[in-house]
């Protein structure tokens, strides 16, 4: 395609997609919209970056992707629950919060030679009855122990399972 740019306009009952591509630094951007479902997805191959969002009916998502630097951040709002996750795999680094009613976790996390790292930080509103928050660690390697954070009224308590 070398420096063949593509604009794409279409109406399709009551969808609509836009389209524009660029196959040589290969960009693509892709707006969809159908029924109340919106859909929105940039690509660009080159340094490999992805960002899409997605709104189905009140759930939104939206995910950023750098390959490179490998970076993700994904924001989800399902009903009352909030979810906010970044990653960093150069220096793996996450970041997690949730909203969950009104208990509100903010976890982070830093993968050292264990796995797990030794930051994490917690808030929650509810100070009357424990939460039963788990939290595994899914970057443990094979020669690491598996830990999980327990949520409890104290906050969360490091454990090896």
């Amino acid at each position: 395609m070398g420096s063949a740019k593509v604009i794409v306009a279409l109406t399709m009952g009551g969808a609509k997609v836009i389209v524009a591509l660029t196959m040589g630094g290969a960009k693509v951007i892709v707006a969809l919209t159908m029924g109340s479902a919106k859909v929105i997805v940039a690509l660009t191959m080159g340094s490999a970056k992805v960002i899409v969002a997605l709104t189905m009916g009140s759930a939104k998502v939206i995910v950023a992707l750098t390959m490179g630097s490998a970076k993700v951040i994904v924001a989800l709002t399902m009903g009352s629950a909030k979810v906010i996750v970044a990653l960093t795999m150069g220096s793996a680094k996450v970041i997690v919060a949730l909203t969950m009613g009104s208990a509100k976790v903010i976890v982070a996390l830093t993968m050292g030679r264990n796995g797990l790292g030794r930051s994490y930080h917690s808030t929650s509103e509810r100070d009357s009855e424990a939460s039963s928050y788990t939290l595994y660690n899914l970057f443990a390697t094979e020669t690491s122990e598996r830990h999980v954070l327990k949520w409890d009224n104290h906050g969360f308590r490091k454990c090896k399972t």
